[in-house]
């Protein structure tokens, strides 16, 4: 009887011993596929930081060979002895600051826009801010002489548009939601004085307590368009004939 148990136990030993064996190969296995599976995702981790890194460096090798040339043809302005060359390069120096192409820096002025606080029994579509705001608040800054305008250092093109995104707005395809941010580059007593004109789309906002500050500045930077280069010729072809 003691025998048939001994071998009984041997039996099940050696049982319990495969099994167990055979769970640790398994573990061993799943762990040997983790690990290579962690020591990939690490790897492309890694390769993308790099790219990361060389994007970011020919980004800021272009702004500054930008730069250096924006520098050149203001210097080759200058010392233009030939009429027609020095006004050449007037109207190139022109024609990129009015496509967005170049950074602009000059005297201007900065408006903050923010929602109205939430009052009872007053109607809540006149305590936020829309689009059609932003829009009349543009155009009244050209006509002021604006020569540079950005919205969220967000650089507006000749064809740019400020597009109503539920509780945001979308300029160049980008969505911003309040409080907006607008500079504008010209002479600052006309930018402040169209501003507060009591013509001027800031007046009844102000009524309805929507949240505004307007500050003259000596120095406002607006930087150049940042975009994608489809969205800056859209609208600006030559129709065929």
């Amino acid at each position: 009887m003691k025998k048939r148990y001994r071998v009984l136990f041997f039996v099940a030993f050696i049982l319990l011993g495969s099994v167990i064996s055979a769970q640790f190969r398994s573990i061993m296995s799943q762990n040997k596929e983790k690990s290579a599976v962690t020591l990939h995702a690490e790897e492309l981790t890694a390769e993308l930081d790099k790219e990361k890194e060389s994007v970011a460096s020919l980004k800021a090798s272009v702004a500054a060979n930008e730069k250096t040339m924006n520098q050149n043809l203001k210097a080759a302005v200058s010392l233009a002895d030939d009429s027609n060359t020095k006004n050449e390069l007037e109207q190139l120096n022109d024609a990129q600051l009015k496509a967005g192409l170049i950074d602009v820096e000059g005297q201007g002025i900065i408006i903050k826009l923010n929602d109205a606080l939430a009052r009872m029994n007053f109607p809540q579509e006149l305590l936020v801010i829309h689009d059609n705001d932003i829009k009349f608040i543009i155009n009244d800054l050209k006509v002021a002489g604006a020569q540079a305008i950005s919205i969220n250092d967000e650089r507006l093109l000749p064809n740019s548009e400020t597009i109503c995104a539920g509780p945001t707005i979308l300029v160049n395809k980008n969505k911003y939601p309040v409080p907006y941010t607008i500079k504008a580059i010209g002479n600052s007593d006309n930018l402040y004085k169209k501003m507060n004109d009591s013509e001027s789309r800031i007046m009844p906002m102000l009524r309805d307590g929507i949240r505004i500050s307007i500050e003259k500045s000596k120095e406002v930077t607006i930087s150049k368009y940042s975009g994608k280069l489809d969205t800056l010729i859209q609208g600006l072809e030559v129709p065929e004939k």
